[in-house]
């Protein structure tokens, strides 16, 4: 996205809007108001720009009309990702690194400290927003501004009480422990983390009872709606020649209901819980698709685009006629969308082949944190130095029968890189660690643990077992949003594989159905008038033939919709299930192009069923 957003940069237009930058800096966003503005702007005014000498160039209106079209999406698109997406994403992030943050500072509380000691000591591990704030606060104290800790916490209160305003009563809480002592002080900073961590469940599952509804209201919308609509299309199209058209249709299906859908599944995915934080990306062990894998996939989609290119020439598809449904009509029209289906399920099995025994073994280190946070806080509380605790761990796996699992592996790699690189146990979490480890967790939980470590291995010990506990909660909160949207889940896999293929199949079958029966009783009515005017030429049509949409047109409009639906619906699915990962995601998108083979079977089984049915009925042979 930066490479686009600079296009706006180089634009010598500034202005300010105080409401919408304030906003910005607060997300941390790196452009300004006036930036995000200019970008789309740009891409609307460029594309318009390309569509009119594409227009002159080949003389088809369409050119410039998909143009300006695609301009409106892209200008809406990099709006609204800043002001909503990234914003959304940032807040979740904020209110996480605000819970993350009181677990921090009890720990170094429990260790003597103060307040003050505790929020210089916790900002190397605190990230995002907080951290600019913590920065600031730090800052201001050193300058003099604030007279203490207190005051500051004071004044950023308006801010925090916006967001969490359990966080501003845990560190209140903070604030009465650091001046107590004992088990009173024990218990105060209990209660400030069992507080925060209770509201932050009680947030989660009411959002995502909110999202369980929200997805029924999207699909039923931004899909049954637009379907059904689109079986009325050849009989309303008659009533308004001006308004529906194929240019209308076009825009409406394949580029704005879709982009509504993939904006409302990025929504969805800022909101949903992430317990998974994966980026196989990052591995050593990653393998891309190479230039050669989007070569076959091109080739793929040519082998399909080739042959209805040249049957689409030779007969115009503008032209209602019987020609506009014959089989071989249907058939060439229907290649199109099938060789961007196939295409996306070539690429996609090759990337998930290539990447799958990968994400696998991080996935199980990941689910394995628990346990191995349980190892570390037992060696700890033995006084085991840290260096020496990834060895004993993997002593223990190997002993009990799981030398095998990832877990090992990697904390094998992590002892050997250890005893081989000149480097203390800090700075190799700091800098060394993301080469070997891609999951983010991980080396966040590790990199806490060898902080505190410093101080004490007893408090670090503490730090484990905090750490853990809070893991365990956010597994069972992840269990429960996935119990509350187990039904959305079921109807997004129904969608995919029955009701968006068969609703798609049946508005084909119905536009053939309807702009074949309005000719022939046109035909017929003129046979019938001429029958009874011997000698004479009489012009009588039920309707305007050449004002129906043609059918041609409305399949390929469908066809495109439906691949696009099947894609965001195996965005949103994968994003119910695993959060957002981008393996996941892929590998969803790959096997929900089984929704294409059922549009398939249906539409040429309903193909099949229509001409017999005509032909029985009305004597037509096509």
């Amino acid at each position: 996205m930066k490479s686009i957003y600079d296009l706006g940069e180089a634009l010598p237009l500034r202005y300010t809007m105080e409401t919408m930058d304030a906003s910005l800096k607060f997300t941390l966003f790196p452009y300004k108001a006036s930036t995000i503005i200019n970008t789309s702007l740009l891409l609307f005014l460029g594309s318009a720009l390309i569509g009119m000498v594409l227009e002159q160039v080949f003389t088809a209106e369409i050119l410039f009309t998909t143009c300006v079209f695609f301009g409106l999406i892209a200008a809406a698109i990099t709006y609204i990702y800043p002001v909503h997406i990234y914003k959304l994403t940032r807040i979740m992030e904020y209110k996480q690194e605000m819970l993350n943050t009181i677990m921090r500072f009890t720990t170094y509380l429990s260790m003597k400290s103060n307040m003050e000691h505790a929020l210089y000591n916790s900002l190397a591990n605190t990230k995002g927003i907080l951290r600019v704030q913590f920065q600031d606060i730090l800052l201001r104290l050193e300058r003099k501004e604030y007279i203490n800790l207190g005051e500051a916490f004071r004044e950023y209160s308006t801010i925090w009480n916006q967001y969490s305003p359990e966080f501003v009563d845990s560190l209140k809480l903070l604030e009465v422990a650091a001046l107590s002592s004992g088990r009173e002080a024990e218990e105060i900073m209990e209660e400030s983390i069992s507080q925060i961590m209770l509201t932050y469940n009680i947030e989660q599952k009411r959002q995502s009872e909110l999202l369980s509804e929200s997805i029924s209201k999207v699909i039923t919308i931004g899909i049954m709606f637009p379907v059904m609509f689109l079986m009325l299309v050849p009989m309303v199209s008659v009533f308004l020649p001006d308004f529906i058209k194929a240019s209308i249709l076009f825009f409406g299906f394949n580029i704005l209901l879709p982009a509504f859908l993939f904006v409302g599944t990025l929504n969805f995915a800022a909101k949903r819980l992430q317990l998974s934080s994966i980026d196989i990306s990052s591995a050593k062990e990653y393998k891309p698709l190479t230039k050669l894998h989007y070569i076959i996939g091109g080739v793929v989609l040519l082998l399909f685009l080739v042959p209805s290119t040249i049957y689409l020439i030779q007969h115009d598809p503008s032209h209602v006629s019987y020609d506009s449904f014959n089989l071989a009509t249907v058939f060439y029209v229907w290649l199109i969308p099938a060789g961007v289906s196939l295409s996306i399920f070539i690429l996609g099995s090759m990337y998930c082949r290539r990447n799958r025994a990968l994400y696998e073994n991080y996935r199980q280190v990941e689910e394995d944190l628990p346990h191995l946070l349980n190892y570390f806080s037992t060696y700890l509380t033995l006084s085991v130095p840290m260096e020496n605790i990834f060895k004993e761990v993997t002593n223990d796996y190997t002993r009990h029968g799981f030398q095998k699992h990832p877990s090992v592996a990697l904390l094998n790699e992590i002892s050997f890189k250890l005893a081989h690189l000149k480097t203390n146990l800090k700075s190799f979490i700091k800098i060394d660690l993301k080469k070997i480890s891609s999951i983010l967790s991980f080396n966040e939980i590790l990199e806490q643990i060898v902080a505190f470590g410093e101080f004490s291995l007893k408090e670090a010990s503490k730090v484990a077992k905090k750490i853990r506990s809070q893991r365990v909660e956010i597994v069972k909160l992840n269990d429960y949003i996935l119990t509350m949207l187990n039904p959305s889940l079921g109807l997004i896999s129904t969608t995919i594989s029955m009701l968006a293929p068969l609703l798609s199949a049946l508005a084909i079958i119905m536009s053939l159905f309807v702009v074949q029966f309005i000719k022939f009783l046109s035909e017929q009515l003129e046979t019938i008038a001429n029958l009874g005017n011997a000698g004479q030429r009489i012009t009588l049509e039920l309707i305007n033939i050449e004002e129906i949409i043609s059918p041609v047109y409305l399949e390929l409009i469908i066809g495109f919709y439906l691949v696009e639906i099947i894609i965001i619906l195996g965005m949103m699915k994968a994003t119910i299930k695993d959060g957002y990962s981008v393996f996941k995601i892929v590998e969803a998108i790959k096997g929900s192009q089984l929704g294409f083979i059922i549009f398939t079977l249906c539409l040429f089984g309903g193909y099949y069923v229509f001409m017999t049915m005509f032909k029985s009925t009305l004597g037509i042979s096509l």
